[in-house]
């Protein structure tokens, strides 16, 4: 695709909003920007991200969110809740960028209208992609194993079965869809489905389709562009399971990184993966990586056993008997060892931050 793409996700601290981040973040022609009322997990994810606007029952948020457009040169809005979806196609001709949505009177129907009543039975959500020809290109449905807060959080996806696909089709030929959309529906004791809910946008979960290799959002995106687009996935069993991940955010700078290899670095036999996506991100930052060790061999020829260059480090440092790790490492740097020896002689001589294995995990910045 040509021309790069300022996408602009709000509000910025949903899970439909992650899942919108996670299907984007990779894609090279486009800029994700997040947007929230207030501070909220986004600021972890979102590279640029601005967390003081207006509720959204307040006059001047269009307003704010114009700000932003204009400042950023924001080419896209991508609606993460059904309440902003909602606002945002009512007042989508005073946005001074492009609404990613369907028609306003699809967002009317399925979300302004009240809910039926709930049933008895098995629960299930099929996702969805409609073309902007009108074209149903994907039903995809899923189940509902677990639930926490209305969202699947323990979803299988199956192939869809006549009765599936009918009411899909139905509801695509009633109402105008346009990229993703989704709907509930409950299967009775006899096996009949009856229709629930219907929703136009993304679903917090349809990262289970995405694995398979069908990115909603993406597509999304490409139809509004005006791009046709092709799909083709993966044809084999998937269960996502989803759970509460933990973002930190530290006041830390360092040039330097120090970091042991037996036990740390390579953990029963294995390359800590954790800590080598770290290093790979400190390295791409600028910061200068040293490989600091007691092991009792060269440590040269033992680094391609593990497809590790010697290249990531700016040098490999094997101490002799005696010697003192703290005596190697510079200012301006934060040392990784698994050993509790190791970093207390290191914290008490060069009064530096120290972490151990499971300490790694808040050093990773998530922000794209």
């Amino acid at each position: 695709m040509a021309d790069n793409k300022n996408i602009l996700v709000y509000p910025a601290g949903t899970e439909a909003a992650f899942e919108i981040h996670q299907a984007l973040r990779c894609c090279p022609f486009v800029r994700l920007f997040g947007a929230e009322s207030r501070p909220s997990h986004a600021e972890f994810v979102f590279a640029h991200c601005r967390s003081a606007l207006p509720d959204e029952s307040d006059p001047g948020l269009i307003a704010a969110l114009n700000a932003i457009i204009d400042a950023e040169g924001i080419d896209c809005l991508f609606p993460a809740s059904d309440s902003a979806l909602l606002l945002l196609s009512r007042r989508r001709g005073e946005l001074h960028c492009e609404l990613i949505a369907a028609p306003s009177e699809t967002v009317e129907a399925c979300l302004a209208a009240e809910r039926p009543a709930d049933a008895p039975g098995k629960s299930f959500l099929a996702d969805c992609f409609t073309d902007r020809h009108g074209v149903l290109r994907l039903v995809s449905p899923r189940t509902r194993e677990r639930v926490r807060a209305g969202m699947a959080v323990r979803t299988r996806v199956f192939p869809a079965d006549e009765g599936i696909r009918a009411i899909a089709e139905d509801v695509n030929r009633r109402l105008r869809f346009r990229g993703a959309w989704y709907f509930l529906l409950r299967q009775d004791a006899a096996g009949a489905y009856r229709l629930l809910e219907t929703h136009p946008g993304v679903a917090a979960s349809m990262g289970a389709v995405r694995a398979l290799g069908y990115n909603l959002p993406l597509l999304t995106l490409c139809d509004h562009l005006g791009r046709d687009v092709e799909l083709f996935g993966n044809d084999t069993a998937l269960l996502m399971d989803r759970a509460f991940v933990s973002r930190f955010q530290t006041a830390l700078s360092y040039e330097h990184v120090y970091v042991d290899f037996d036990d740390t670095l390579i953990v029963n036999g294995k390359v800590n993966a954790e800590l080598m996506a770290f290093l790979y991100q400190a390295k791409s930052r600028g910061k200068k990586l040293y490989l600091l060790s007691r092991h009792s061999t060269e440590l040269l020829p033992e680094l391609p056993r593990y497809a590790i260059s010697p290249a990531l480090f700016t040098e490999i440092i094997l101490l002799r008997a005696g010697e003192n790790k703290a005596d190697f490492i510079l200012p301006d740097s934060i040392f990784i060892d698994d050993s509790f020896a190791e970093r207390k002689r290191v914290k008490e001589a060069c009064r530096i931050p120290v972490f151990d294995l499971d300490m790694v995990e808040s050093l990773l910045d998530w922000k794209e």
